[in-house]
């Protein structure tokens, strides 16, 4: 609603989207009689907070519907290779607090962004590939963080199609999403908002360990604010794509001499469980190493891949307690400060809420590794019966 001559730190689709609901408020607002025209503010004035009030519905109708769209897209890609799996993905997805408190209180636009991130997997699935692809561009145009699945995506196609197909279908794509980021930047000045947006999501530093190291380095060792602050975000950044890229090597076992086999040598069912497990590697790598800013609804990134592949214990055991931390974060960290923390260093509060964000999951992955490993030591027949158990 604010810039309308520029795209912000998001894409302009998101620009787009955002400007079709404040005009569709506007317009049911003005029909309703509920239109203000002053500079009146809430809570100065009953009527701006009545407006204001429609102005959260339509953002949060938005987010909700799309939330609902991508249940469909989750629904029909877990369904197509295991009917069985369906509901509970559904139940994985609908039931997590962190989508309802993102959805229907929060409003986000990480949803537009969700939506089509989903959308790109399941063209995927379909062997869409060239669409697939320009579908993720789409979702970078709303979020920049879309492309931290991109990598993932690409090393699957060379994977399933081989290197030939792989190369084919990259050109493509580069081309054709040039031309397509150009056409939606158009209306924003161009592509020379896009420095500064990468400036703008690059300035500050929140709820993760790189805001510690960042006050570490200033603090202990005497560095410059703005060296120390390029050194977190520019490392968090490299170790990230370096993770990735090694990582998708060894996943995927490429060879760049080596014909790779077609695409009929592999069960559907193989193709999307290696699909969704380098997905869901991806988002957690980004969230653990890439990640300088974190907030609760980051976890709907781990989520929408975590729910396509619910055989992993890392979905199934340590997500969840994941969306603990990060939904009870908010809550402890401002009791804390505002009564243990009154005179506290900032660097208590820093090392305390990335605690409180990780520590539940940290627990909850080491006692699965501890029952995994004591299941392990356990004769054949008596863990065969835990199992079923």
């Amino acid at each position: 609603m604010a810039w309308q001559k520029y795209v912000d730190t998001y894409g302009p689709i998101w620009e787009m989207s955002s400007a079709g609901v404040a005009k569709s408020v506007r317009q049911v607002a003005t029909k309703l009689g509920w239109w203000v025209d002053d500079d009146t503010e809430c809570p100065d004035s009953p009527l701006a907070c009545r407006l204001l009030i429609v102005y959260l519905t339509g953002y949060r109708l938005l987010a909700v519907g799309l939330a609902g769209i991508s249940g469909g897209l989750i629904w029909s890609m877990v369904r197509r290779n295991r009917p069985s799996w369906g509901a509970l993905a559904l139940a994985g997805w609908f039931l997590n607090p962190v989508l309802l408190i993102t959805t229907v209180i929060g409003g986000h636009n990480d949803m537009v962004m969700l939506v089509l991130v989903l959308l790109s997997w399941w063209l995927l699935q379909r062997e869409h590939l060239f669409l697939a692809c320009l579908t993720l561009v789409l979702a970078a145009h709303v979020k920049l963080i879309a492309l931290i699945w991109l990598a993932a995506c690409a090393f699957w196609i060379i994977w399933r199609y081989g290197w030939a197909r792989g190369v084919k279908v990259g050109v493509a794509s580069i081309v054709c999403a040039l031309g397509l980021s150009w056409l939606l930047y158009l209306p924003f000045d161009g592509w020379q908002t896009v420095p500064r947006m990468f400036h703008e999501r690059t300035l500050f530093l929140a709820n993760s360990f790189w805001l510690i190291f960042r006050t570490t380095l200033i603090n202990a060792w005497g560095w410059e604010r703005a060296r120390a602050h390029q050194w977190s975000v520019g490392l968090s950044g490299w170790l990230f794509v370096g993770g990735m890229v090694i990582t998708l090597f060894r996943m995927f076992n490429l060879r760049v001499k080596t014909a790779q086999t077609t695409a009929s040598a592999f069960s559907p069912e193989e193709a999307d469980r290696k699909l969704w497990r380098a997905l869901t590697f991806a988002s957690w790598l980004y969230l653990l190493v890439g990640s300088f800013w974190f907030q609760h609804w980051y976890t709907l990134w781990a989520l929408a891949p975590g729910v396509l592949w619910l055989d992993g214990r890392i979905n199934r055991v340590i997500l969840p307690w994941l969306a603990f931390g990060a939904l009870s974060a908010n809550v402890a960290v401002s009791f804390l400060q505002a009564t243990l923390f009154q005179s506290s260093p900032p660097m208590l509060r820093y090392i305390a809420t990335v605690t409180i964000i990780w520590g539940p999951a940290t627990i909850a992955l080491l006692v699965s590794g501890i029952a995994q490993w004591r299941g392990m030591k356990l004769p054949p027949a008596h863990r065969k019966r835990t199992r079923l158990h």
